[in-house]
C-alpha cells in the first residue's frame, strides 16, 4: 500500500520582523483507499484551516492590543478555559490522557 504524507507550512509576516508559523501534517495516508481528487481536497482543508487560524489569532491579538497586560492575560485565559472545554467535551471518555480544566491565576 502506498503511503502518502501531506503537509502545509505556513509563514505569516507580522511586521517589525514578527513571523507566526503554522504547520499541519496528515501522514500515513492510503492512497489506495482514497478517490484521485481527495489528497487535494483535503491539502485544500489544511491550507483553509491556516488562513482560517491566522484570522482568528488577528482578531484575538486586535482584541487585547489596547488592554493592560494583566487583562489581556485574563482575556487570554478565558479564551484557553473556552478552549480546553471544547476539547474536553469532544474527547471519548476512554482516552489514556485527561485535559484538566483549571482556572488560570
Amino acid at each position: 500500500m502506498p503511503k502518502r504524507l501531506l503537509k502545509v507550512k505556513r509563514i505569516y509576516a507580522l511586521g517589525n520582523y514578527q513571523n507566526i508559523e503554522f504547520t499541519d501534517e496528515i501522514s500515513e495516508l492510503d492512497t489506495n483507499a482514497l478517490p484521485p481528487d481527495s489528497a487535494f481536497k483535503l491539502f485544500l482543508l489544511q491550507i483553509l484551516g491556516m488562513e482560517k487560524m491566522i484570522n482568528k489569532y488577528l482578531a484575538i491579538r486586535g482584541r487585547i492590543a489596547e488592554n493592560t497586560p494583566e487583562d489581556a492575560i485574563a482575556e487570554l485565559d478565558k479564551i484557553r478555559l473556552e478552549v480546553l472545554t471544547d476539547l474536553k467535551d469532544v474527547f471519548p471518555t476512554e482516552v489514556t490522557h485527561t485535559i484538566t480544566v483549571e482556572k488560570g491565576d
